[in-house]
């Protein structure tokens, strides 16, 4: 996943990191949105680094 730039439905952020920053999550359409601390930010980014893997190919 760290390794996909760009990212969002459009790909207009250029990093991971400003992904998280933008906390997308307390911006939308929400009824209870996701407000993180800059500690949480830093948690979930270090997460979504750790869901990049190898690829492997489709037969």
């Amino acid at each position: 996943m760290a390794d996909t730039a760009p990212y969002m439905h459009d790909g207009g952020v250029a990093t991971l990191a400003e992904a998280v920053e933008l906390e997308l999550y307390s911006r939308g359409a929400v009824t209870y949105p996701i407000i993180l601390t800059r500690g949480e930010k830093a948690d979930l980014l270090e997460f979504l680094k750790t869901l990049s893997g190898t690829r492997s190919a489709v037969p």
